[in-house]
């Protein structure tokens, strides 16, 4: 979802784990790292200029979400921030 918000943006995606084991995500680039745990969702909220936008990196056991410049991007589990 993409929000217009004057000059900026404010995105979201919703990460679910539907492995039976924990994934790690990563926040980069400011290389926070959390535990997804398995059969559970994280939603990930994006705000900065408009122009770029989210883009996720998938591997083994993890995920990789990177921001743009000059952008922030906070997690959340059940609505509440990591």
């Amino acid at each position: 979802m993409t929000t217009p918000k004057s000059d900026k943006i404010v995105m979201s995606i919703r990460l679910s784990n539907v492995h039976d084991t924990p994934l790690t995500v990563y926040l980069e680039p400011w290389g926070e790292v959390h535990e997804l745990p398995p059969h559970e969702t994280f939603e990930a909220v994006a705000e900065g200029p408009a122009g770029d936008t989210l883009a996720l990196e998938l591997g083994a056991g993890r995920i990789t979400v990177h921001g743009w410049p000059g952008s922030t991007v906070r997690l959340f589990h059940e609505g509440r921030p990591l």
